[in-house]
């Protein structure tokens, strides 16, 4: 016995006894998933970039937008599966990362479609109102 025991006398387990290995060091379990934090960063930058695009071609917008939709989804379920202990803890930040470019990435997405539609409303507006002159 290694002389530490409570009121009663029983034996009190040690840290190792009491705590899996993983816990003493702050570690994630061995067992769980691979965090995917590269791949998300990865597809969020393609998303900005064809949001850029869209300034030139509109239509890679609707490409660029669901793009960086599905990612925003994905890290957020990445973060869930992080937060419950299965998922690896070390691709929590890069994972917070993607989730909040993915928001970012939706939005420069979203900017092209919002200009293109104001510049056909007053072009429209611009013809409707020479026709009844």
């Amino acid at each position: 016995m290694d002389g530490k025991s409570d009121a009663a006398g029983e034996r009190l387990p040690t840290l190792e006894e009491a705590f899996q290995p993983w816990e003493l060091t702050g570690e994630s379990r061995h067992d769980c998933r691979l965090h995917r934090a590269g791949f998300l960063l990865g597809m969020t930058r393609i998303s900005f970039l064809l949001g850029g695009l869209s300034f030139l071609c509109p239509p890679l917008g609707l490409l660029g937008l669901p793009l960086a939709l599905v990612i925003r989804r994905m890290a957020r379920r990445d973060l869930d599966a992080i937060f419950a202990g299965d998922m690896e803890q070390r691709g929590r930040a890069p994972t917070e990362k993607a989730w909040i470019d993915s928001q970012a990435a939706a939005f420069v997405n979203l900017l092209p479609a919002l200009f293109s539609a104001i510049v056909l409303a007053g072009v429209l507006w611009l013809l409707w109102s020479s026709d009844l002159d």
